[in-house]
C-alpha cells in the first residue's frame, strides 16, 4: 500500500472512532460537567460547542480521508522495489 494512503487511512480511522466516541458520550459528558460545576453555565456553553464542532466535523473528514486514499491507492505509481543490480563479475586470474 501506498504510503501516503496509509496516513491517510490511519488518520480516517482515527477521526471517525473520535466522532463516533463523541456522539455517544455527549450526553454524559455534558451531564457530569452540568452536575459537578457550580458555576457551569459558560463552561458548559464552551463544552457543548466545542464538542459540536468535532462532531460535525471528525466524522466527514474522516470519510473524506478514507476515500482519498481509495484514489492514491488507485492512481499511485507501483512503488516496486528496483531490481538489485547484477554482481560485478570476478576478476580472472
Amino acid at each position: 500500500m501506498n504510503p501516503i494512503a496509509r496516513r491517510c487511512v490511519r488518520w480516517a480511522v482515527a477521526l471517525l472512532i473520535l466522532g463516533a466516541v463523541i456522539t455517544i458520550a455527549n450526553p454524559q459528558i455534558v451531564l457530569v460537567n452540568t452536575n459537578s460545576a457550580s458555576n457551569g453555565d459558560i463552561g458548559l456553553g464552551f463544552l457543548t460547542t466545542v464538542l459540536a464542532a468535532v462532531r460535525a466535523v471528525s466524522i466527514p473528514i474522516g470519510a473524506t480521508l478514507a476515500g482519498a486514499a481509495v484514489v492514491i491507492q488507485a492512481l499511485a505509481p507501483d512503488r516496486a522495489p528496483a531490481p538489485a543490480p547484477a554482481p560485478a563479475p570476478a576478476p580472472e586470474g
